[in-house]
């Protein structure tokens, strides 16, 4: 069974935000890999990127020569002008960087890959790379700083008409920071990557379907300041969706 539209609109927006918070470029590999600390050393990204927007890219070993890469970028705010997503085969040889197609950065790998190995490469021109970015977690301040969970608070239903029910969904970002990164002023810094991430598509394109009316960033405040010296803020966001009355999991 599908997610209901304010979930999906949830976990868009976090994956929305993993792609934008990225200060160059950053490589991620998937939690539940064993060996997910391991591949991270397999793998080095050297170039400086050209790109103008995030851009997402996956790469994987097919063979002892051959790499695949697959674009798999959120084209949202682009519209019709939108680039086809790159995807092909590379030839590669153990240590020699091999291009990204146009980005401007390059990839080399170890004589310790094997074939399935796969890493996520995010491109992104945000002040300052943000790792730890997770979708409801149960206890946000267990992540290490800095840290954004994403959260679907208030749901108020407006209106219906003609069997579909009009929403207002209130998104919460919980931002997490130490001591040193809010009294530098980094965490305004980064705030303001998240208001311009979130403000850069007000439909919630999600490369199949618009799920939002409205979308853009409402306020933002300190809740909290822990005795170990994390801050903690709050920034919401507001959404206006639409579902079918009967069904909360279609527009």
């Amino acid at each position: 069974m599908s997610l209901t539209i304010e979930n999906q609109i949830s976990n868009l927006i976090t994956e929305r935000l993993r792609d934008h918070m990225v200060d160059g470029s950053a490589v991620f590999v998937s939690n539940d890999d064993p060996n997910a600390h391991t591949l991270l050393g397999l793998i080095n990204i050297s170039g400086t990127s050209v790109c103008m927007y995030p851009r997402k890219f996956e790469i994987s070993i097919v063979s002892s020569v051959t790499a695949h890469i697959k674009e798999t970028t959120l084209f949202a705010d682009m519209g019709n002008s939108a680039p086809a997503p790159f995807e092909s085969d590379v030839l590669y040889v153990i240590g020699t960087p091999f291009a990204i197609t146009d980005t401007g950065l390059f990839a080399s790998v170890s004589n310790s890959v094997s074939d399935g190995n796969k890493w996520l490469l995010r491109i992104g021109q945000a002040s300052s790379t943000v790792s730890n970015i997770d979708a409801h977690p149960f206890d946000y301040t267990a992540l290490p700083t800095p840290s954004i969970s994403v959260y679907s608070t208030d749901t108020e239903n407006d209106k219906e008409i003609s069997n579909v029910s009009s929403a207002n969904l209130t998104v919460v970002c919980i931002l997490c920071v130490d001591a040193q990164t809010f009294e530098a002023g980094i965490a305004h810094e980064i705030i303001g990557d998240i208001q311009d991430c979130i403000n850069r598509d007000r439909a919630l394109w999600d490369n199949t379907q618009c799920l939002a009316s409205e979308c853009f960033k409402k306020n933002h405040s300190i809740i909290d300041r822990s005795d170990s010296g994390t801050v903690i803020f709050k920034i919401e966001i507001n959404v206006k969706y639409r579902t079918q009355l009967k069904n909360s999991r279609s527009k």
